[in-house]
């Protein structure tokens, strides 16, 4: 698999396998797909990729990384709190 993005033209393409590509169907607006002989894909071409794939995928990385940061804090703090319980109560 390889990713290409066009900052310019703000198109990510990302190419699935290499095959001769037969042709290229439009799933929605802003979304192309190429296929092949078999009809598999070999490609995905995203426009105004900015708005329709990067910054939802960046908002979901970002929550996940938040929640795995709260978790971390949580476990952090029990742990601390039982050390001071224990030094407090030996």
């Amino acid at each position: 698999m390889k990713v290409e993005y066009d900052r310019k033209a703000d198109i990510l393409y990302i190419k699935l396998k290499d095959s001769k590509i037969v042709d290229t169907r439009m799933l929605s607006d802003d979304v192309y797909v190429d296929v092949d002989k078999a009809n598999d894909f070999v490609g995905i071409e995203i426009w105004k990729a900015s708005q329709n794939a990067i910054v939802p995928i960046s908002k979901e990385i970002a929550a996940e990384v938040k929640a795995t940061l709260q978790k971390m804090r949580m476990k952090i703090f029990w742990k601390f709190a039982g050390w001071i319980y224990k030094a407090r109560n030996p």
